[in-house]
């Protein structure tokens, strides 16, 4: 029963404030090549290279996210001059619906509000 109230408790609050559920940050550059030298990822590069061609459009911004997993958020501007942001799975390649959880989370984490991981005190 205890643990039945503790876990409405926790996922109400996560509802109620999503920042406190969210548990994404921006990787850094060491993080992300010792990540990729793992092998467990796809490259940022073939990832750039695959989405740009799929879209028609060239990328402006590419970061990568530690979402319980690694996610690359892409920004890309398409001919017409609208930009597109895509959030893709860097272990899958494959895109994360930007309304899921994981998509929500990065999105958050990359806002310009938040710049640093949730856990830091600066």
């Amino acid at each position: 029963m205890f643990k039945s109230v503790l876990f409405f408790c926790v996922v109400t609050l996560g509802f109620a404030h999503p920042s406190l559920a969210s548990s994404a940050w921006e990787m850094g550059q060491s993080e992300l090549r010792q990540i990729a030298g793992s092998g467990k990822t796809v490259s940022l590069k073939t990832t750039l290279s695959s989405v740009s061609n799929s879209l028609h459009a060239k990328v402006v911004e590419a970061r990568a996210f530690n979402a319980g997993g690694v996610y690359y958020r892409l920004v890309l501007k398409r001919s017409n001059g609208m930009l597109v942001s895509v959030i893709i799975d860097a272990q899958t390649g494959r895109q994360v619906p930007s309304k899921s959880l994981v998509g929500r989370q990065v999105a958050e984490a990359a806002s310009p509000q938040r710049t640093t991981r949730p856990h830091d005190t600066k």
